[in-house]
C-alpha cells in the first residue's frame, strides 16, 4: 500500500505567493525595461566624479518622479546623496543601494551607471507590491554619491542613514554571476607634504623641497611593497608636486589606496600599523616619521562637511613635514561637470 503525503496548505499558499509575487517583479521590471535602459545610457554619456553628480541626481527625481515617487536629497549633509522610500515602517527592512559616480578621465568605467538602473528598478518593481500589502515591511532606495575614491558610503553610515535596516543590497556588473562574495577592505590615506618655496635656480639653497620628501616617501612604500602578504595591496599617485620647474616645491601630496581581506588587516596595514611604519626607516639620515590615527574632514560642495576617518601621517624630511589633508580627496576638482 502506497501513502501519499501532502504538503501543508500553508505551504502551498506560500508557494502560491512566493510565484505570484515574483511573476509581479518580472512584469513590472519588463515594463521598465526600456526607460531603464535608456536612464543608463543617458549617465554613461555624461559621467559626473564624486560628490558633484548633481545632473544624474536629477534625472533620477525624474524618473521616480514619472512613477510618482518623491526624492529626498541632501542624506546626511552630502548634496548628492539621496533618498526614496516605499511600504511600511513595520516588518523587514530593506535598503537597495545606487552608485552612480565616475571616474576622473574615464567615464563610466566601473558600470555605476548600469547599478544605479538596477537599483532604481528594483525599488520600483518592489514599491507597488509594498503599497498594496502583498508584501510585509519597507524598502529604502539610497543613493551613495563619490564610491570611487570618495567613501560616500562610510560618510553614510557615519550619519545613519543605514540603521535600522535589516539587509542592504546592491547589483555590481563583472564577469560573472554570483549572490554573494567576499570583498577586500580599502583605506584612503592622503599626505600632504609642506616644504619652502625659494628661486631653484637663484637661491635654491633657501627652499626646502617638499616634492623630494614625498619622492622619498613614495619610494620608501614602493620597496615595502615586496614583504606584503599577497592578499594585501598598495597603490598610490602623486596628486600635487609643485607648480613650476625654477620654483622648489612648498608643496606636495600623495594618495593612497591600501586594501586587504578583513578590517583589522587592513588596520595593521595602515599608517598606525607597524608594517607600514617601518617604510620610515627608508628616509634619508636625519628624517624623522610618525604615525597616528586620525579623523580628517571630508568638504562637500556646498560647504556641508562629514567625518571620515584617515590615517595621519606626519614624516620630516630636510625641513619638509607632512600631515593629512583637511580635504578628502584631495583631487576633486574645484567644480567639474564631467568626468571626460
Amino acid at each position: 500500500m502506497t501513502t501519499t503525503h501532502n504538503p501543508p496548505l500553508d505551504t502551498e499558499l506560500e508557494a502560491a505567493t512566493t510565484t505570484a509575487t515574483e511573476a509581479a517583479v518580472l512584469t513590472t521590471v519588463e515594463s521598465l525595461a526600456d526607460e531603464l535602459d535608456a536612464f543608463s545610457h543617458d549617465l554613461h554619456a555624461h559621467p559626473e566624479v564624486g560628490f558633484y553628480e548633481f545632473r544624474t541626481v536629477r534625472r533620477v527625481a525624474e524618473l521616480l518622479a514619472r512613477h510618482g515617487v518623491t526624492l529626498e536629497t541632501g542624506v546626511g549633509g552630502i548634496p548628492t546623496a539621496f533618498r526614496a522610500r516605499a511600504g511600511s515602517d513595520e516588518g523587514p527592512q530593506v535598503v537597495i543601494t545606487a552608485e552612480y559616480d565616475a571616474l576622473p578621465g574615464v567615464g563610466h568605467g566601473c558600470g555605476h551607471n548600469v547599478i544605479a538602473a538596477s537599483s532604481i528598478g528594483a525599488f520600483l518593481a518592489l514599491a507597488p507590491l509594498l503599497a498594496d500589502g502583498r508584501l510585509p515591511g519597507g524598502v529604502t532606495l539610497l543613493g551613495t554619491p563619490a564610491e570611487e575614491g570618495g567613501g560616500g558610503k562610510e560618510l553614510l553610515i557615519q550619519a545613519g542613514a543605514f540603521d535600522g535596516f535589516d539587509a542592504s543590497v546592491m547589483v555590481h556588473p563583472g564577469e560573472l554571476d554570483a549572490a554573494a562574495f567576499v570583498a577586500n577592505a580599502k583605506r584612503q590615506v592622503v599626505a600632504t607634504f609642506r616644504g619652502k618655496a625659494a628661486h631653484a635656480a637663484g637661491n635654491p639653497q633657501l627652499g626646502r623641497n617638499a616634492l623630494d620628501a614625498a619622492v622619498t616617501a613614495y619610494q620608501a612604500v614602493a620597496q615595502l611593497r615586496q614583504h606584503i602578504v599577497d592578499t594585501d595591496r598598495v597603490h598610490g599617485v602623486f596628486v600635487e608636486g609643485g607648480t613650476r620647474p625654477n620654483i622648489v616645491p612648498e608643496r606636495a601630496v600623495l594618495e593612497f589606496f591600501l586594501r586587504s581581506r578583513t578590517v583589522d588587516s587592513i588596520l595593521e596595514a595602515s599608517p598606525s600599523g607597524s608594517r607600514t611604519r617601518s617604510a620610515g626607516r627608508h628616509l634619508p639620515p636625519g628624517s624623522r616619521s610618525t604615525w597616528s590615527g586620525t579623523a580628517s574632514r571630508s568638504t562637500c560642495p556646498t560647504g556641508s562637511t562629514a567625518r571620515s576617518p584617515s590615517g595621519s601621517w606626519r614624516t620630516r624630511s630636510r625641513g619638509a613635514t607632512s600631515s593629512p589633508s583637511s580635504r578628502t580627496p584631495v583631487s576633486r576638482p574645484a567644480r567639474p561637470t564631467s568626468a571626460t
